[in-house]
C-alpha cells in the first residue's frame, strides 16, 4: 500500500448539516437539467412552462426561466400569487379555478400585476365566474379548457369543449387553447405509455373541436406539468 496516493473526494465537501431531514440541491445539476430540457422543448417549436409544484421555489422557477422556458404552471391561486410576487411574470394555473369569496379579488390583483397570466376552466359556471372576477381589470383572462383524458379527476369531453368555449368567449374570456393532465400514469411505470397516448388523443381531438368554434388553440403547443 505504501506507493498508493490517498483517497481523494468524489465529491466537493459539503457544509455541515445541522439538522435532518435536510434538504439539499445540487445547483449546477439543475442548471444542467433546466437548459438540457428548455432546449430539447424549444428545438421543437414549444413553448415549456415547467410546473413548479415539486419544487415550489420561487428561486428556481428564475433558473428555468433563464435557462429558456416562457413562463411557470402552477396548481393552485396561492401559488401563482408566490410566483408573481417574485418576479416570475408569466404564469399558468393548470387546475379549473372556481373563484368565490377572497379569490375574487386575489384573482383580480393577480390579473393585474401578471404580465401574462392564463387559468384553466371546465364548466360554463366556472368560466363565467373567472370573467366576472376580472371586470374592471387590464383586460380580458386568458382561459384553457381542461379536457378529460380518463383519468375522471378534473376536464371535460372533447365533445362538450365547442359550446364551452363559446360560452366562455361570450363571457368575455380569451379561450386560448386547451390542456391535459394524464394522472393515470402514476399508476405505475407500465401505465405511462398508454397515459401518454391518451393525452396525445384528447388533445388533438380539443384542437378540432376549439378549431371548430373558430379559435386557433396557441395553448395546444404548450408543454406543462412538468413537476
Amino acid at each position: 500500500m505504501g506507493g498508493m496516493s490517498a483517497a481523494q473526494p468524489i465529491a466537493p465537501a459539503l457544509p455541515p448539516v445541522n439538522q435532518t431531514p435536510s434538504l439539499v440541491i445540487d445547483l449546477d445539476v439543475v442548471e444542467r437539467n433546466a437548459t438540457r430540457m428548455a432546449a430539447a422543448v424549444n428545438a421543437r417549436g414549444i413553448s415549456l412552462r415547467p410546473h413548479v409544484k415539486t419544487h415550489k421555489s420561487v428561486r428556481l422557477a428564475h433558473m428555468q426561466v433563464e435557462a429558456g422556458a416562457r413562463g411557470v404552471t402552477v396548481g393552485t391561486l396561492g401559488e401563482a400569487e408566490t410566483m408573481v410576487a417574485g418576479g416570475v411574470d408569466d404564469v399558468f394555473i393548470a387546475y379549473p379555478l372556481w373563484v368565490s369569496g377572497d379569490r375574487v379579488e386575489r384573482l383580480r390583483s393577480l390579473h393585474d400585476k401578471a404580465r401574462q397570466l392564463s387559468v384553466g376552466f371546465d364548466s360554463i359556471e366556472g368560466a363565467r365566474r373567472l370573467a366576472d372576477a376580472v371586470k374592471g381589470s387590464r383586460g380580458r383572462l386568458r382561459v384553457l379548457v381542461e379536457v378529460d383524458p380518463g383519468n375522471g379527476r378534473t376536464g371535460v369531453l372533447p365533445a362538450a369543449i365547442t359550446d364551452l368555449v363559446r360560452a366562455a368567449g361570450e363571457a368575455g374570456l380569451d379561450v386560448v387553447g386547451a390542456f391535459t393532465h394524464g394522472g393515470h400514469a402514476y399508476r405505475g411505470a407500465d401505465a405511462v405509455a398508454g397515459a401518454a397516448a391518451d393525452e396525445v388523443a384528447v388533445l388533438a381531438a380539443a384542437d378540432q373541436a376549439l378549431r371548430a368554434a373558430g379559435i386557433t388553440p396557441a395553448g395546444i403547443r404548450q408543454l406543462v406539468g412538468l413537476g
